[in-house]
């Protein structure tokens, strides 16, 4: 036990010594206590106060904790609960000041400051008196409160876990779409480059795809964006036909540059004589299974196209 006093009213009384005793007021005059000087003397017993016999444990009343609203403990966790505001405000100073770090060094992982939000919710609801008269959380405790927010975070895992699952996949689908449209307009610059090449050679085809690179500028055309960078096999492959696209009566079904097969799956983008791309919904395991996919050609440009088609598939580089 150790005696404290009132320095307003010099009454003193007797407290356990791990009590504070700012936790107290004087029962005489409501005056602030304070730690009393070990030579200090006994102020002479009055009425209805405390005298240096009638001390706590002796038949006389002791120092009455300092009054503590709920009320103010609760709107201060409301508007201060991330600073722990309400925390030193009811004496737990521990609690407060581990929300106050928590929230300064990981406020920006958003995660953390919504766990100081959830454990500041978890106090105010079921705030209750501790042994000294405190607004306290004692029907849980720390470990309660840690099991709470371990369920919450768990519960918040799995909720976040399934849209996330049902999420991916399309957004995989929008990354490969978003590849074919690029493929696609690869396709239309080298169709513009093969007809270029055409009218700069009295209309004859280029008879290779290194001589259509000067036409488009950058070699990245030839590459199509659904391969990885480190695939260097040809992405897309001309028709090398022996005649000249002007002989041809129907420009628009005959192919001069396909892409390789498996680049997208079931999908085939194809370049033809107009200059027009098209997408194909294919499922081939070679290149002459493709041939049935395009119709209304001419006897010579079906020839023409069919020895290509095997020629290719004969190739080890396809």
């Amino acid at each position: 036990m150790k005696k404290i006093y009132c320095q307003a009213c010099k009454q003193y009384y007797e407290i356990e010594d791990h009590l504070s005793p700012a936790s107290y007021t004087c029962m005489k005059c409501q005056g602030p206590l304070v730690d009393a000087p070990a030579n200090a003397p006994l102020a002479a017993p009055t009425p209805g106060t405390l005298g240096p016999g009638s001390l706590p444990g002796g038949g006389g009343m002791g120092a009455q904790p300092s009054p503590k609203s709920r009320l103010a403990y609760c709107i201060l966790g409301i508007l201060f609960g991330a600073l722990g505001v309400h925390n030193f405000y009811s004496g737990h100073s521990k609690r407060g000041l581990i929300k106050l770090i928590l929230t300064i060094l990981l406020f920006w992982t958003l995660v953390v400051p919504l766990g100081v939000f959830i454990w500041t919710l978890v106090e105010i609801c079921t705030v209750n008196a501790d042994s000294e008269g405190r607004p306290f959380d004692s029907k849980f405790g720390c470990l309660g409160i840690g099991a709470i927010l371990l369920v919450v975070f768990l519960f918040m895992g799995v909720t976040m876990a399934i849209p996330a699952g049902m999420l991916l996949p399309a957004l995989a689908q929008a990354r490969e779409k978003a590849r074919q449209v690029s493929c696609v307009g690869n396709l239309k610059q080298l169709g513009l480059a093969y007809l270029l090449y055409c009218d700069a050679n009295n209309g004859m085809p280029p008879p290779s795809m290194d001589l259509l690179v000067p036409y488009v500028g950058n070699d990245k055309v030839s590459h199509c964006p659904s391969l990885p960078p480190e695939d260097t096999r040809p992405a897309y492959r001309m028709v090398i036909y022996p005649f000249s696209p002007d002989k041809m009566t129907r420009p628009s079904t005959a192919p001069i540059i396909i892409e390789r097969l498996g680049n997208h799956k079931n999908n085939l983008n194809i370049c033809y004589a107009d200059g027009h791309v098209e997408a194909k919904f294919v499922q081939a395991d070679s290149y002459q299974a493709l041939l049935p996919h395009f119709t209304d050609l001419e006897d010579t440009v079906l020839a023409a196209l069919a020895d290509q088609l095997q020629q290719w598939d004969n190739s080890p580089e396809w």
